[in-house]
């Protein structure tokens, strides 16, 4: 089935974005995580495990069976193997007199990052009183003629800290990466835009609290909700499917 030209990700959107920032797609291509190609930005693949790893946790805290730190890593480790087609040996139980660890150390530094990443998550998450209601809820918003797909990676309930007699919903985008901060602030803004504006269409209601948490930087942000985003978001989507238009044509990225 053809897809439909005016359908896109949210990765698609953002990884135009990033295009226009940095010159160079930063938030991966267009390329299937789990279709069998072997992908080449090790970027791409860090930032596509750790969130698939954060969704993992997620989903099993809320079937109320939360994985202890090691499940994490070994699953973290198991999808970076299979994306990029090597069998890593865990770096934490690596022979120090191995004289072929130095050589490796450059590839397995992405493993290495992740497992301290992972670990503050999990710290963080462990004493945190939460009821999680969906993990990657999806949602399709249309602006303009084009429909964005994407998903609510979580939204919880927790108590209200201003009255701990009332509970709150809080919407939760996680992002992973490591640009730099005007670079981040202007992709993050943009980004809680979107999920915003996405979960006002779905529920017909603004989230209680909006908020984006960078894993890599172990940072939460808050997100003000006030005002209409409505022509910001056509702006930048009009720039986007002009940009798909040109790189279908061109093959731009091939």
């Amino acid at each position: 089935m053809k897809k439909d030209k005016n359908i896109y990700t949210i990765e698609e959107v953002f990884d135009y974005i990033s295009f226009l920032n940095k010159h160079q797609a930063r938030w991966g291509t267009s390329k299937s995580f789990s279709g069998g190609k072997k992908l080449k930005k090790k970027d791409y693949i860090y930032n596509r495990c750790m969130r698939k790893t954060v969704a993992f946790y997620l989903s099993k805290l809320q079937a109320g069976r939360p994985p202890k730190l090691k499940t994490l890593f070994k699953h973290y480790l198991k999808l970076w193997d299979e994306a990029t087609g090597s069998q890593e040996v865990d770096y934490l139980k690596r022979d120090p007199r191995d004289t072929t660890w130095s050589k490796r150390r450059s590839q397995e530094r992405y493993v290495q990052e992740a497992y301290e990443v992972i670990q503050k998550f999990y710290e963080k998450n462990k004493v945190k009183r939460q009821a999680i209601v969906s993990v990657n809820y999806p949602y399709v918003i249309e602006i303009d003629g084009i429909k964005i797909t994407g998903t609510f990676e979580l939204i919880r309930e927790v108590v209200d800290p201003m009255n701990i007699h009332n509970r709150v919903i809080e919407v939760v985008s996680y992002i992973t990466n490591t640009s730099k901060p005007e670079q981040h602030r202007v992709e993050t803004d943009l980004y809680s835009s979107f999920i915003s504006y996405a979960f006002l269409k779905t529920f017909h209601r603004y989230p209680d609290e909006l908020i984006i948490h960078n894993v890599t930087r172990d940072e939460e942000k808050y997100i003000d909700q006030e005002g209409n985003n409505y022509q910001r978001l056509a702006k930048v989507l009009k720039g986007f499917a002009q940009f798909k238009t040109l790189q279908e044509e061109t093959d731009l990225f091939d």
